[in-house]
């Protein structure tokens, strides 16, 4: 699929995500099926738009809505689609939140809890990774010579592979590209039982097992 597609598709997800789930709230929430209550914080990056060089706009012809099956990279701050030849299709740029960079594998805290308000919001990442996890030192509403990585702010990225629960005829389709997402967050993530409930925890270095808690709660 033509690499503007994912663009095109990522967009539109983009376009679809309720407004709380990239502005910051204040205080926890308990969010199914987390035993403990986490901090409500945005999830994905404030998106600004699609762009097109106005004298190109005529030759947009916006790609159905296949399937997305491929992805080039992902990136926060603007990102610049058209693989193909040179003159053959308008160069897009998407405008959005600089973010941070990549997580390392372990950097947990609160990345469980995002994706669970993701899905919980009807939206599927599709390609869930720790390249597709960005951080930034925070809390963001310190000016930045006061922010630090031990509060830091987690966005998830890169929906060119995203799907809405409105894609799909049933909640069959999109109970099966909720639980991959589950899946690849697992084996990404490195995420066993004992770091998948200190993911958990309201704050501090240490997490409460709860005793029924004996595998992720992937559904």
């Amino acid at each position: 699929i033509h690499a503007d597609a994912h663009f095109h598709n990522e967009a539109r997800i983009y376009s679809l995500f309720p407004e709380h789930l990239s502005q910051e709230w204040a205080g926890f929430g308990q969010i199914p099926p987390l035993h403990l209550r986490v901090p409500f914080r945005p999830v994905v990056p404030k998106f600004f738009g699609l762009y097109a060089p106005e004298s190109e706009i005529a030759q947009l012809d916006p790609p159905s809505r296949a399937e997305p099956s491929s992805v080039s990279g992902s990136d926060s701050g603007s990102k610049s689609g058209s693989e193909s030849g040179p003159g053959d299709r308008p160069t897009l740029i998407m405008l959005m939140e600089d973010c941070g960079t990549p997580i390392e594998q372990g950097s947990l805290k609160i990345n469980w809890s995002h994706l669970l308000r993701l899905h919980i919001a009807g939206f599927a990442q599709g390609s869930f990774h720790e390249r597709n996890i960005l951080v930034q030192p925070g809390p963001l509403c310190l000016p930045p010579d006061k922010r630090t990585m031990e509060s830091p702010s987690f966005r998830i990225i890169d929906f060119g592979r995203g799907r809405a629960r409105r894609d799909y005829a049933d909640e069959d389709g999109f109970f099966q590209q909720k639980h991959q997402d589950q899946v690849s967050a697992v084996a990404s993530l490195g995420i066993d039982s004992s770091d998948l409930a200190s993911s958990m925890r309201i704050g501090g270095s240490e997490g409460i097992i709860p005793d029924e808690m004996e595998c992720p709660p992937v559904d």
